[in-house]
This record gives structure tokens, sequence and C-alpha cells, in this order.
């Protein structure tokens, strides 16, 4: 009989998350975290392959767990499709969606003094989103999509080293 072991998570899903989740700081904290546990699962061989934002929890001691990885398709909370791709580069891509609405949290409560969100952060987020096909055969991919998250974790280091972090947001965000 098939059986599965899974580790019960306490946190907040990402869905959940405050507005400080935003803050351009905490969002590449956050976003390497999810990087570093996507390119460790790949690298074991593991694909998500159903990668939303309730596959994100943020416990309280300000550690970004990803669940569901390497569950049978019978367990999934959803009907098993044919129609879903399981691969790397799909779940960098739902990362990406997962990340843009990350990004968005900000515009649902206003956070005293957040700045923008800086463009080299919306450069790994077109990076993330990017088909490695265009649409049409005769334009130009606007951004080329990563190869793996081991790529995207070192692009977020080096972005991180460029964004400035706010340990009161980071504080907000964990209570």
């Amino acid at each position: 009989r098939p059986a599965v072991l899974l580790e019960w998570l306490t946190g907040l899903f990402s869905a959940d998350w405050p507005a400080f989740a935003a803050h351009p700081g905490c969002w590449v904290r956050l976003a390497t975290m999810a990087a570093s546990g996507l390119d460790a699962a790949h690298r074991a061989g593991l694909v998500h392959g159903r990668l939303t934002s309730d596959s994100f929890a943020l416990t309280s001691d300000g550690v970004l767990k990803v669940n569901d990885f390497g569950e049978p398709a019978w367990l999934a909370s959803l009907a098993p499709t044919s129609s879903v791709e399981v691969s790397v580069a799909a779940d960098l891509r739902a990362f990406g969606q997962v990340a843009f609405g990350w990004s968005q949290l900000a515009g649902r409560k206003r956070v005293a003094r957040t700045k923008g969100f800086p463009e080299a952060l919306w450069g790994v987020i077109r990076r993330l989103e990017a088909d490695a096909e265009p649409p049409m055969a005769d334009t130009v991919p606007l951004a080329q999509p990563y190869q793996s998250a081991g790529e995207l974790l070192s692009d977020l280091k080096r972005v991180a080293r460029e964004t400035p972090f706010s340990d009161d947001a980071w504080e907000k965000l964990l209570k």
C-alpha cells in the first residue's frame, strides 16, 4: 500500500502575508530562501509541478518552507490533469508568478516608508516569467528565462548586495 509521511507545517502561507513582504529587502530574502529550496529539490531530481502561493509558508522563526515537493499526484488536493507541464522550467515560471504576487502585496495596504520596487528586482521577475520561445516567431524574447534554480539563486544573491534591507520591515513581517 502506498504511504506518505508529511511534515506538519506551522506558519503563514504566502497568500496571507502582510504588505511588509513587498519591501524590496524582505522580498529578496524571501525569494532567495524560496530559490534555495527549489534548487535543492531540483538537484535531487524532484520537480513540484503545482507551485502556487500556498506552496510557501513562513515560520515565526523567519524560515521559508516550500511544501508538497515530491508529493504523488494521487495525494495532491487538485485533480491530476495531463495539461500541467511538470518540469524545472515550469516550476520557475510558476515561482515567477508567485514572486510577482509577493511584490504586489504593498498595493493592498500602505506601508510606511516603502520605496518603489528596484528595477533589478523587476528584471528577476521578468526572467522568471519569460518563455524560452516567444509567442510569435518574428519577435525577440524580452528576457532570457533562467535555466535552473541555481542560476536564479546566484542572481538573487547578486541583487541582494545592492538592495537595502530593513530589519524593522522584517520584524513586522514575522509578527
